[in-house]
This record gives C-alpha cells, structure tokens and sequence, in this order.
C-alpha cells in the first residue's frame, strides 16, 4: 500500500523526489506487465470502491464539513451520490465498451473487415481541486481505472480532511502500484512531477492559468492532455418565460457550494420587462433555501480560504448590491448577493466569480445576449429559459460553450450518457460514462485482410485504366 512508501500522510509537506520516483515506477512496472488488462478485476476493484465509499460516508461528509463547512446534505447529493452512480453505471457496461467495435470497410478494400480496439493508455496523472474535492478526484479515477490505466492522484491540498480521507480509501482497495495518492501543496508538487516524470495521459481540473502552465508541460513530452477548466457562465431569462420558475433553478444552482461551483451561472442575462420580477423572486427563494441568516446556518458552505474571501469582497466594490451583501470573516462566510453592475468593464464582469454573488444584467434582443456572452467567450456551461424556438436555436447555434440545460442549470452533470468538458478558454476533453473510458483509452483501428483474394489492381505498374477503376471504387 502507499503507506509503505509514504508513511506519513500530510498534505502540507511535499514528498521526498526519491519516494515519488518509487511510486512512478511502481504504476509503470504494474501496467507495463499487464495485470489491469483483466476487465473483471477492474470491476471487482470499482465495486469494492463503491462499497468502501458507501461505508465511510458519514467520515468522508465531517470531512468536508470540517475543510469548508460544506453541509452533510449538499455532500451526498452533489459529491458521494454522484460518485456512486457513476460506478455503478460504469461497472454496468464496461464490458461493452471494451468490446472491439465494427466498423464498415469501403469497397476497394475487401474481402477484408474493420474494428476498431481500446487499450489503456498506461500511467495517468489526476490532479484535481478543491471546490467538489472528491467528486473531482473520484470521476477520472473511475474512468481511467475502467479504461485499464495505473493511476497517479494529486488531490486538493486546500480540503487537507478530504484529501486525507481520500488518501485513506484508495489505499484500503487498490494495491499501491496500480492506484496511488500523492499529498502536497500543489504549488510545489506539481513541478516536480511534471519536471521529472513521463506521464500516458494528464487530466486537470482547476484555473485556466495553472491550466496553460499544465499544457506547456505536458507539450514538452507531447503527453495527451485532458483540461476541465472554467469560465464565465452565463443564465438566459426571455421575457415570455416563468420567472419563478427561472430564478429558482438558477438560486439553487448559482449558490449550493457557497457559489464555489464551476458550472454554476456565473451572471444572469434576464429581459429587462423580466428584471424586477426576477430579482423579487431570487430573493424568495435565497430565503426560503437558506434562511434569514446563512451564518448560523448548516446547510450553507463556507468560502475556502481567507484569500478568495478577500477576493470576493474586491470584487463586490462598486456595484450596487440589491440583496445580501453581508459577511463575516471569522467564518469566511458571505451572503447569497444579487447584485446589478453598473458599468460591464467592471473587474467581476471579466472573470469567473467563483463565490455567492450573483450579477443580474438586463438585455432587450437576442443581439444583446450574442454580445455581453462574447465580452467572456467560450463559457463553461450555459443556460436557456425561454419558450421561443428560435431564440434557443440561435443560442446554441451562434454562442459557443462547453455544456449546459434548458430550463435548468448544472443538473446535467448528473447523466452519465453526457460528455463533461469545456471548450476554449474553458478546457477542452470530455469525461463521464462511456466518454471517460475513451479519454484514458488508446483507440486501434484495424483492418483484416483476407488472404484468398489479391488483385494485382493496387500494385504496380499503374495505367490509366487502374487509375480509372480505382477512382471509380473509391467514389462508389
């Protein structure tokens, strides 16, 4: 087990180099002898995850609730419920996935037939963050082990409890040398494995900036490269649709997690014949959520650390606060805020929030939405609440973002059949369900000729009535 190597677990000291190096060439030996070629073992190593996770879910939710205050209830419906399904899901069909898949051969071609092979790609890098700390380091590990991979962790150092525990379980199911747990300080680990190893495949998931140095290192190896980023997401409320109905999907959706949620709307664009209605019923619904003080309350996460709790507060300078507002920073807490900007050059209007405040900005015309989206190009999600055809046609033709719902917003991260990523600034690479495996998975293609059947036609010397027959087969 990784205790073996590591037996102190610390998410404050970066491990020796030496015991790192132990750990790489512990997975690549492992994968390099085949033993996660067995898709049954990887099914009983899921399901005995699934089991370990279900039992220890009260431990991992006063984990959660020790790092940030994140409430027991948004921790099984939005982390461990999730995770669970999705195991379950993968261990459903995992042996369909890995079936070889027929493909159709061209004339020219036969008598021959095509399929086209998954392998696992070899050793993975997962480095994940902080705000779903682990659900976010769960879901690629899940994928890569379905895929067949040996897997390297690098959990959030900022949630130490979560991490810890993570740590925990994925040393009490998986041998050290087909999954292992690195704990540090991202900001000195990171280097020192991207420095010094060669990974198979790298999956991020945190900030653009740490997001572009993650690709200049894995370039220099020309390691495939996997990046769930964020962005400025946007909510879209037409004027013909039902305003509470919207403003309750986009409350609960913008403020679980204490805002800290990479596809939560980042602002709404609402009508402006919507706009006071909209934000009355935003307030309704805050209270009703959450109550008339969110900072005696359990059901309301806190902000991670002092430094995004003074970010926050920046970024609410200037702009006129049209409910909430409050905070306190003995509990690195802040109020669920409706706010209006004044001014769209304003710093929160140029940067994804990441905290419970929430930009509403009214719009006439469909011209208006194309613009304000464009000023933040490439979100990572994206909401329609309208009843108008084509004003939701031309949303999803003209503006573009890596995922989102129609009268709703996040839920879709909960179908398993749905590709997860960004696009642009926001990442790129999909993962979930059936989209997971491929990610982590090397795809063959492969043709079998039949040996009976050889025409002298693709060999030379060429004529012009070979060329004339081959063309004629190729464009059949």
């Amino acid at each position: 087990m990784i205790n073996d190597v590591l037996p102190v677990v610390s998410v404050e000291n970066t491990p020796e180099l030496s015991d790192l190096k132990r750990i790489f060439n512990g997975l690549k030996n492992y994968f390099d002898s085949g033993n996660t070629l067995d898709i049954q073992q990887r099914k009983v190593l899921l399901k005995a995850l699934y089991t370990e996770i279900e039992k220890r879910s009260d431990e991992l939710c006063a984990a959660a609730f020790t790092d940030f205050h994140k409430p027991k209830s948004e921790m099984l419906l939005t982390e461990i419920y999730t995770v669970l399904a999705e195991i379950k899901y993968t261990v459903a069909h995992i042996d369909r996935w890995s079936k070889p898949e027929r493909a159709s051969t061209n004339l020219l071609l036969m008598p021959a037939n095509s399929k086209i092979y998954y392998s696992p790609k070899g050793v993975v890098l997962a480095i994940s963050t902080w705000n779903y700390p682990f659900y976010l380091s769960m879901m690629p590990l899940i994928c890569a082990i379905a895929a067949g991979n040996t897997v390297m962790l690098k959990p959030a150092h900022e949630t130490p409890e979560v991490a810890k525990f993570i740590h925990s379980v994925v040393s009490a199911v998986f041998p050290t040398e087909y999954v292992s747990v690195v704990l540090g300080p991202g900001k000195t680990l990171g280097p020192i494995l991207l420095d010094n190893f060669v990974f198979n495949h790298i999956f991020f998931t945190g900030s653009q900036s740490v997001g572009k140095w993650v690709m200049l290192k894995a370039a220099e190896n020309l390691t495939p490269l996997t990046l769930e980023l964020g962005g400025k997401s946007p909510a879209i409320v037409d004027k013909d649709y039902d305003v509470d109905y919207a403003a309750k999907k986009i409350v609960w959706g913008k403020f679980i997690n204490c805002g800290q949620t990479c596809v939560s709307a980042d602002y709404a664009l609402v009508h402006e014949s919507q706009y006071a209605a909209f934000i009355e019923a935003c307030k309704k619904y805050i209270g009703l959520f959450w109550g008339k003080d969110v900072f005696q309350s359990d059901e309301y996460a806190h902000i991670i650390s002092p430094h995004r709790f003074d970010r926050l507060l920046e970024l609410m300078q200037g702009l006129d606060v049209l409910h909430g507002g409050r905070h306190d920073a003995a509990k690195l807490c802040i109020e669920p805020t409706l706010a209006a900007v004044p001014d769209l050059n304003h710093p929160i209007m140029k940067e994804e929030i990441f905290g419970p405040i929430l930009p509403v900005i009214p719009f006439k015309t469909e011209g208006d939405i194309l613009s304000l989206v464009r000023r933040n190009r490439y979100p990572l999600s994206l909401y329609i609440f309208s009843k108008q055809k084509a004003l939701k046609d031309f949303i999803l033709q003209r503006i573009e973002f890596g995922g989102g719902c129609l009268n709703n917003t996040v839920y879709h991260l909960g179908n398993p059949n749905l590709p997860f990523g960004g696009v642009g600034n926001s990442g790129f690479g999909n993962y979930h369900g059936k989209h997971g495996f491929m990610v982590f998975s090397n795809i063959k293609p492969v043709l079998n000729t039949a040996k009976w059947f050889d025409i002298s036609l693709l060999y030379q010397p060429y004529t012009q009535l070979k060329h004339k027959i081959i063309k004629w087969f190729f464009m059949r």
